[in-house]
């Protein structure tokens, strides 16, 4: 019964499986903006197309006006939170404003309400550095900024650690390609 968001969704791999968890009276909102649509493809028509998921809507739009309805239970961001900070206009991929987006999500959930990042760890206090070249941002950094626009950090996991992983490597990388070490935080709007 749950009315959940997955931001950059992608072909729309979590979403899927949210939309059995929250089941026939919940609601998910698979996100994408323009550059993540063209790379999902035909993914989201495949997955969606034809009132496969019933409790999904497709919902393409900026990240400057995300669109998202202000009562959600639970926003997912899955190995996308570092796309904020990169910038390449050659593959159609736009600077976004970072504060605007943050604040989006913060109003989009209900108080008390989860955002949920699971991301590719950059080495520790290297910010954004790692972000144009690997695809990777550093965990802390993204726990200050999102407590800047007011989430609570309330837990954190290192399930998805992989210490095979030494941080330095595109996550694209064959040798490290989905098996790069993640972290995983969940962040709460106070009530």
């Amino acid at each position: 019964g749950m009315k959940v968001a997955d931001v950059f969704s992608g072909g729309g791999y979590y979403s899927e499986i949210l939309s059995y968890a929250v089941g026939p009276d919940g609601q998910v909102i698979a996100h994408n903006n323009t550059p993540y649509a063209s790379f999902a493809a035909d993914g989201p028509t495949k997955r969606f197309g034809d009132n496969r998921l019933p409790n999904v809507r497709y919902l393409v739009s900026e990240a400057d006006d995300l669109q998202l309805p202000d009562d959600l239970d639970l926003i997912i961001m899955v190995m996308s939170f570092h796309d904020l900070y990169w910038v390449n206009p050659e593959q159609g991929w736009p600077k976004i404003d970072r504060a605007t987006f943050n604040k989006q999500l913060f109003a989009a959930l209900k108080p008390g309400s989860t955002l949920a990042i699971v991301d590719h760890s950059a080495v520790p206090g290297s910010g954004i550095e790692a972000v144009g070249a690997l695809h990777r941002i550093d965990e802390a950094f993204v726990k200050d900024e999102l407590m800047g626009v007011g989430f609570a950090l309330a837990d954190t996991s290192d399930l998805l650690k992989n210490v095979e992983d030494d941080r330095t490597r595109l996550v694209f990388d064959p040798s490290i390609r989905r098996k790069t070490d993640r972290f995983m935080l969940r962040f709460v709007k106070p009530k």
